[in-house]
């Protein structure tokens, strides 16, 4: 499934800095619109806190033309599934 998709965490770098999903590439959400060429042409999977700002992304790239998904809930829903992460949160 590597490689497949491409893994975007829109959050603040501070809680980027903290912990993510290991393999996401990070891209604040309001840097998103000036940043769209650093996102390759394949299917892009988001994730933010809880889901709002992955929102946004996701509007963001559909308007370029990405396909795209959200993790529902955000990387909250995440840790309360009990998938890793990297660092501490």
């Amino acid at each position: 499934m590597e490689g497949e998709f491409f893994l975007l965490d829109v959050r603040k770098i501070t809680d980027r800095e903290r912990f993510h999903i290991e393999g996401s590439e990070h891209i604040w959400v309001g840097d998103l619109p000036d940043n769209i060429d650093l996102i390759p042409e394949k299917d892009v999977v988001i994730y933010c806190d809880s889901g709002y700002k992955s929102t946004i992304a996701a509007s963001i790239l559909e308007s370029h033309g990405f396909r795209v998904s959200t993790v529902l809930g955000g990387i909250g829903a995440w840790l309360r599934a009990g998938y890793p992460v990297v660092g501490d949160f």
